[in-house]
């Protein structure tokens, strides 16, 4: 699977031109909001959650940018860095230890983004509408 999300990765950035490059939105900050997901761990019940989340983007390097997501799942607090790029001035993609990110700027203040969990069990997808928070 991780060799499926390296080409989709690889494949995304081959198709943008080298000009567009360099002009990519500054996102470092703490952007908070709601994340709905749904998961399921082998023949177990379907789980719906509605969770608080919080994206702190700690650094950020022309389209490249880290950081560290922030959220509960079953009402267990956690937190996992993770890693992204821009694919152009409004789409992204990252990388966490248990998944990949799908997502993109919709203004300013505005990120919607969708996660998908990797591995075999649990199954898990999440999108989340997040805000950026006033300095």
């Amino acid at each position: 699977m991780k060799t499926v999300a390296v080409s989709i990765l690889t494949a995304a950035l081959a198709t943008v031109p080298a000009s567009a490059q360099e002009e990519f939105p500054r996102i470092v900050g703490t952007w908070t909001g709601e994340g709905l997901g749904v998961a399921r761990t082998g023949e177990g019940p379907v789980e719906y959650a509605d969770d608080a989340v919080t994206q702190v983007v700690t650094e950020q390097k022309g389209r490249r940018f880290a950081g560290e997501i922030r959220s509960t799942s079953g009402g267990e607090a956690f937190s996992k860095p993770f890693v992204g790029v821009f694919v152009d001035a409004t789409n992204f993609l990252w990388s966490e230890p248990s998944g990949i990110v799908q997502g993109r700027l919709v203004d300013g203040n505005t990120i919607l983004s969708c996660y998908a969990h990797t591995g075999e069990t649990p199954l898990i997808a999440a999108c989340n509408t997040l805000t950026r928070t006033p300095r």
